[in-house]
């Protein structure tokens, strides 16, 4: 008769034997040689997933800051140049009429000297609006190290160079998060959960270093302002 016992014995142990010689896959040993699980697969995605979403909301945040910079920093631009522009028209203008028509009449040139004290008057206050415009332009695009730029860091105003790689260097610190999470993920569908280590290092990355350097609202800058600053600093 067959002894059934005997064979599953040995069956058994050629199973055993055949798979010690068959290489294991690289998750198996990944998961035979990393620490236990302890926490479990749904607990440890669901963590995962508001984490994400959590990094995700402030670097949509930080990147509209970022959008914010580039915007104002041509905006800047544009208002100088507006600014040049009209001051460029308005003292062509008015001395081309009168060159024109102030031989026609006396009247025309009797109005003409009467206009002409209040366009001097107005050129004036152009001139400071321009020069002013300027300050400003040279203040919010400064780097540091410049005058310009200590001015800036001395009153805390946004420069746009520096805030925008404030917010380019917190966005690559946001990014680098969220590629541990992508790694975290693939890990925890490997290993079917994560330790309790790897667990609490996940969670971690929840926690986003706050901005040290917070800056004012003041986003223009007189000339008067800023050559009474230079006059103080040589004292």
């Amino acid at each position: 008769m067959i002894d059934y016992e005997e064979m599953n014995k040995v069956l058994g142990q050629a199973d055993r034997e055949f798979a010690k010689k068959v290489p294991r896959e690289p998750e198996e040993e990944t998961i035979s040689d990393g620490e236990a699980v302890e926490q479990p697969y749904v607990a440890c995605m669901e963590k995962l997933r508001r984490t994400r979403e959590y990094i995700e909301h402030v670097q949509k945040g930080v990147r509209e800051e970022h959008d914010e910079a580039v915007a104002g920093n041509k905006s800047v631009n544009k208002e100088l140049i507006g600014a040049v522009y009209g001051l460029a028209l308005h003292t062509i203008i008015f001395p081309v009429i009168c060159w024109i028509f102030i031989f026609n009449h006396v009247l025309i040139a009797v109005l003409c000297g009467v206009v002409g004290v209040f366009w001097l008057f107005s050129t004036f206050s152009f001139v400071k609006k321009v020069l002013n415009v300027f300050t400003t332009w040279l203040v919010m695009k400064s780097e540091p190290g410049t005058a310009a730029g200590e001015y800036a860091r001395e009153f805390r105003i946004p420069a746009y160079s520096v805030r925008r790689r404030q917010c380019e260097e917190r966005l690559q610190l946001l990014q680098d998060r969220l590629t541990k999470l992508d790694m975290f993920e693939r890990q925890i569908e490997r290993q079917w959960g994560l330790s309790n280590a790897d667990y609490e290092a996940m969670v971690s990355l929840r926690e986003i270093p706050k901005e040290t350097e917070t800056f004012s609202d003041k986003k223009e800058v007189t000339l008067r302002e800023f050559r009474e600053w230079k006059k103080q600093r040589k004292k």
